[in-house]
């Protein structure tokens, strides 16, 4: 069966891009952290697609990176998730 390199791929790509972006603005992630008040280890979370909590992609959005970069925002509230009783 044939691999889908393409979907494999897609974050490695965006975070290229992303930092190509951050190079050309002369951004770091440890500014766009400051700048969103989170600890630099999130902001590389989202960029790879690990985390995508909808107030903090909007804060990015918000301060000028450009939304076609960013993961979607997560539907699911913040925190742990609820444990399933049987």
């Amino acid at each position: 069966m044939p691999r889908r390199e393409g979907r494999a791929r897609e974050p490695e790509r965006r975070v290229r891009l992303l930092k190509e972006w951050m190079a050309a603005k002369g951004f770091s992630q440890r500014v766009l952290a400051e700048e969103i008040g989170v600890h630099p280890s999130m902001i590389t979370r989202i960029f790879q697609g690990q985390r995508a909590p909808a107030r903090r992609i909007e804060q990015l959005r918000d301060i000028g990176v450009p939304a076609r970069l960013l993961p979607a925002p997560s539907v699911r509230p913040p925190g742990r998730p609820r444990k399933r009783r049987k």
